[in-house]
């Protein structure tokens, strides 16, 4: 569940683009903004794979994230470095009903566990409920954040009412459009099934 919430009273802010994970996690640190209020820097435009998915009519609107790190005992005792992700973006796409732009809310909230090398996430990430990722001392975390809201996008973007009519495809026909509201439909078969029943006389 999406549990970050911002008010417009935060001053800006520029973030690093990157951190160390296991500082992070060492010292419980947490990392929250929102763009474009908040900037990152080096990146102008910081989600522009996320941007591309939107509707020719505009990008993202908004991005907010939560990044909070921690240790936790891991096997054997060891500690292990965790980063918990609660992310939103405000983004509008294609109507899959009406084709017009919906503005839609896409959030995604992921824990992810920390090792030392590919060969022992690759070993771990599949049997972990969590994802495992490689230690990073340049951790990339807007990357993260846009990987997350790419993967949560919906398959069938949709209005909750659309705000014009809608075409259809009616079940009587192979091919046909009903106007939303309108009891005119096209039957483009008519003519042909008209003939072949007086062929069959």
């Amino acid at each position: 569940m999406w549990r970050f919430s911002y008010t417009a009273s935060m001053s800006l802010t520029t973030l690093p683009a990157h951190f160390s994970v296991s500082a992070f996690a060492s010292g419980a640190q947490t990392l929250s903004g929102v763009w474009p209020r908040d900037a990152i820097a080096g990146r102008p435009v910081p989600f522009e794979r996320l941007g591309a998915e939107a509707c020719e009519d505009g990008g993202v609107s908004e991005v907010c994230w939560l990044i909070r790190g921690e240790l936790r005992q891991g096997p054997g005792g060891v500690l292990q470095p965790w980063l918990h992700l609660e992310v939103s973006a405000r983004l509008p796409l294609v109507c899959q009903r009406c084709l017009a732009p919906v503005v839609t809310r896409v959030t995604s909230e992921r824990s992810f566990r920390f090792v030392a090398d590919e060969v022992t996430a690759a070993a771990e990430d599949d049997a972990s409920e969590e994802d495992v990722l490689v230690l990073d001392v340049r951790f990339d975390w807007p990357q993260l954040v846009e990987d997350e809201l790419i993967m949560s996008l919906p398959l069938v973007p949709m209005h909750d009412q659309c705000p014009q009519p809608v075409l259809r495809l009616h079940p009587s026909d192979s091919l046909s459009a009903v106007e939303e509201g309108s009891g005119d439909r096209v039957r483009p078969f008519a003519g042909l099934r008209e003939k072949m029943g007086r062929s069959g006389d």
